[in-house]
Order: C-alpha cells, then structure tokens, then sequence
C-alpha cells in the first residue's frame, strides 16, 4: 500500500538534519560537518529524538487504524576533537600563542591543557577568543624552554566523551648573523641556516602533519595521505629570509624514495607549489632550499625527478672525440661543506701552445652536474683549425685538463 510519511525531529542541533528518502522508504540523519586542519570534518552533535509517522493513503477498510508512530533516540557517541595552532605574539616578542580550535562544546571544568619535555611540565590556563570564528581557546606562553615539547590536551564534551589528545612540536631559538643546525623531532627533519639568513634574534615554530594557523578552516587540495612522506609547518618572525635555509630530511627510506619521485611542495594559496629538490646519497638526506617560513610537505610522485648531486669533482672526456663540427664536455662540482653555495668555475679551451681560444664557462656556480658544447669556434667566433687542443676546468680548490682532438 502507498504510505505518507512524517518525521518530527527534537532537540536537534543546528548542526545537524534529519530527512526521509522516499525512494528507499528510509530515513536518514544527515550529519553536519566543518573544516579542522584542511580536512572536512562529519560529526553528530549531541541527543535527538526522531519520531516516524506512517500514514496508508488509501485505507483497504473505512475506519481501520490508518496510521502508526515509532520514535528513537539519537545519542552523540564521539570525542570532542581539538586542532592547534600555535603563533608568535608579534605584539609581545618572547612570547608566543596557543589555539585550540574545538570540535564542539566542551565541559570548563573538564579541560586541561598541559606542555611537557625539554625539562617543561607547565599548565596553561585558557581562556576564549570570541572575535575569531569558532571562538577558540587561546593562551600566552613564554618562549623560555626549547626543544621537542608535546601538547597534551584534556576534555570531556557535554554528553560524556571524553577526549586526551597529544601535539609535537618544536621550538628553536635562531641566533642572528649565526649558522646554525637544528633538528625538528625524531623524524629525522633537519633545518639548515646559513649564516646571514637571519640579521636579527627570531625563534622556531615547527609543527609536524599541520598545514598552519590560516588553514585551520579552510580546505586544503591533496593527494591521497599515502603519497605524504613528511609535512611541516614552519613558523618565524621573520616573513622573509635574507638567505636561503636548506629544509629536509634525513632517513634510511631515501633509497626506496628515489623510485616513487620525490619532491618538495609548498602550500600557496590553498594550492601546492613545487620546489627544486635536491639528494646527497652518502648522507641519505633529501632536502629543498626555503626563503620564508610556511607549510611544506614532502610528497611520492612529484612532478619532476630531485637533482642527485655529485659528491667528487669531475671532469670527463669530451664525446665526440674525434670530433666535427662540435662535441660536448660534461663536468661536475660536488655538494661540499659549503652546501649549495655558487663557486667561481672556468672551462677554457687551448691550444697546443697554451693560448687561450675559447672562454666556454666563466662564472659561479652551484653543485650539480653540468654539460656544454664546443661548436669549434674560438672567442672571436672564427672555425678553428683542425688539430689537438685542451679543455681546462678549474672551480673551487679543483682543476683538470683533458686533451681532445677537432678533424675538419
């Protein structure tokens, strides 16, 4: 028989719905959802009750009891849910910010938020910020302790969910005008500063699987988790640095890394820019070179393949040789203690008397592998005579001369 339906719902949240889909003779409680983090989140809030009414449209006998009424509870079930997002207090320097971006609401008297390592076991007392959306918790705390510290957060929502939840992060101090080595946890993350990155006293915030304070609601664009090797978020005073700052990671998985392409990413507008990725396989370390604090992620299947660098000078015979009209001269310049900084590098061609004929390469540059062609023309752009000549490399504390031999 054909049936009408009616649902009446109670006590239901504005966070959530309830319909019924006539096709399938279901009903079915939508649940609300919001963004923590860049990722949607789908949550039932709270208790509800849901009452069904079936009503038969045209009854078999006049008088028959035509309708008939079911109800149920819906009982919310889930732990209260808590996004970070930590700050430097740019009104207050040497003090930095804490919030806590809830899920729902939660019990004040349930709530405890605790940073521990490094030598710290400190409490932080919260209070709300109304002016910002969800009217997160927030709190002030010196930048007097350093180190890998954990966040351990406590609480219980209004139905009796309890909640402990625990956030890594790192805090450096960066000392001006001073090269510095930092380690961002366990993982193996390293930062690199040179050192004249920083002309003035900043200090470190690093976050690990967070995209940053402004994504905190706002979608983010990503591959599926499994391509994510390693995500940071970076966070300094400094919006800009005067040198480029090596950000990687070093780990015994670089060499099945290699297959799948990896590369570095920086998060731009919601949208993932590649960075030139770099590798120095003795060290098992892959890295890219970054100028301003933000989130970079390391991901399987990049959209290039990193540059492995050399680790010894070379320089290797020119092909063709013989040769005519042209032949090509590949060398190398090795990642070195001087990391990716540029090097005067000379490549120049003689003759058989050791005068100068042609100028190929003259200027600095950084570790890498290198390639050039020797069209046989000398400076002056005149055909050179067949004959032997030399070609002659010398860049850094390196130098070699290789013969080769142009037939006309």
């Amino acid at each position: 028989d054909e049936l009408e339906f009616e649902l009446t719902g109670f006590n239901l949240s504005a966070f959530d719905s309830a319909y019924i889909n006539y096709d399938n003779n279901k009903v079915v409680l939508k649940f609300g959802s919001h963004i923590l983090n860049g990722d949607v989140l789908t949550q039932f809030i709270g208790e509800a009750v849901l009452s069904i009414t079936a009503t038969e449209v045209e009854p078999s006998q006049p008088g028959d009891i035509t309708s008939i009424t079911d109800s149920f509870f819906v009982l919310d079930k889930i732990e209260p849910t808590f996004e970070i997002g930590v700050m430097h207090n740019t009104i207050a320097p040497g003090f930095m910010q804490f919030y806590l971006f809830q899920s729902e609401d939660i019990l004040a008297d349930s709530f405890s938020v605790m940073i521990t390592g490094g030598g710290v076991d400190t409490s932080l007392v919260m209070g709300t910020n109304e002016n910002l959306e969800s009217a997160p918790y927030f709190a002030n705390s010196s930048t007097d302790f350093m180190g890998d510290l954990t966040l351990q957060v406590s609480a219980e929502d209004l139905y009796d969910n309890p909640s402990d939840t625990t956030y890594t992060f790192t805090i450096q101090p960066i000392l001006a005008k001073l090269a510095q080595n930092i380690s961002l946890g366990r993982s193996g993350v390293f930062m690199d500063i040179p050192e004249h990155a920083f002309l003035e006293d900043d200090y470190l915030i690093a976050m690990p699987d967070h995209y940053g304070f402004q994504y905190i609601h706002q979608e983010v664009s990503d591959d599926p988790e499994e391509n994510l090797i390693s995500m940071f978020n970076i966070s300094t005073m400094g919006n800009q640095y005067q040198q480029n700052v090596a950000f990687g990671v070093q780990s015994d998985s670089l060499l099945s890394w290699i297959e799948v392409t990896p590369g570095y990413y920086r998060l731009t507008d919601g949208d993932w820019e590649y960075i030139p990725t770099f590798v120095l396989m003795s060290e098992q370390k892959i890295w890219c070179l970054i100028d301003k604090p933000g989130t970079y992620v390391l991901k399987h299947g990049a959209e290039r393949p990193p540059i492995v660098l050399p680790e010894e000078f070379s320089l290797r015979q020119n092909y063709p040789n013989p040769f005519n009209p042209r032949t090509i001269i590949e060398y190398d310049i090795p990642y070195n203690t001087t990391g990716l900084e540029q090097i005067p590098t000379s490549l120049v061609v003689y003759d058989l008397l050791g005068r100068e004929v042609a100028r190929l390469v003259d200027e600095n540059l950084s570790p890498g592998k290198y390639s050039i062609v020797w069209n046989g023309m000398n400076k002056f752009g005149i055909r050179v005579a067949s004959g032997i000549y030399f070609y002659s490399l010398r860049t850094g504390s390196f130098s070699n001369t290789r013969k080769m031999i142009l037939l006309r």
